[in-house]
């Protein structure tokens, strides 16, 4: 299989043929690149995906297919983060009104990050806690994996 690379524009393009032949008056900003598929790595699917990626190899004419095994994120342990969050002292000390806080914890007890970070966004400019406090707090979502800024 081929592809087209522009040379003034370095994008690929669909080869015009199905057959493979050449293309009769092919502009001279085109190279005809073959198409070079590769078998993908052994990875591991419970920790690890593969991310494909297309590079141009000039010299060699060839569209080559690479793959790069990344690590899954880690996932979010939002039971552990809640029992934390809610036995934490500088949490319990909060003087938040009752609805901030029940908006808080329930947007945590759903696992609903964006709801928490504007549920947290709103308590935080309604009664601001301490930089110790936000620190803690900063360090228990770190800790279980909570993708929040405190």
């Amino acid at each position: 299989m081929k592809v087209l690379y522009s040379q003034s524009t370095q994008a690929i393009r669909q080869y015009p043929r199905q057959d493979d032949e050449p293309v009769v008056g092919l502009d001279p900003d085109y190279l005809v690149l073959e198409k070079v598929n590769t078998t993908p790595p052994s990875y591991d699917p419970d920790t690890q995906y593969l991310a494909e990626s297309w590079v141009v190899d000039l010299n060699a004419l060839e569209y080559q297919q690479q793959w790069t095994i990344e690590d899954l994120p880690p996932v979010p342990q939002w039971t552990a983060f809640n029992t934390a969050m809610l036995s934490d002292p500088d949490w319990q000390a909060w003087a938040l009104p009752a609805d901030l806080r029940n908006a808080m914890i329930a947007a945590s007890i759903n696992a609903n990050l964006t709801s928490l970070e504007s549920a947290y966004a709103i308590a935080k400019a309604t009664v601001l806690p301490s930089a110790e406090a936000i620190e803690g707090w900063q360090t228990l979502a770190d800790t279980y994996n909570i993708p929040i800024v405190f």
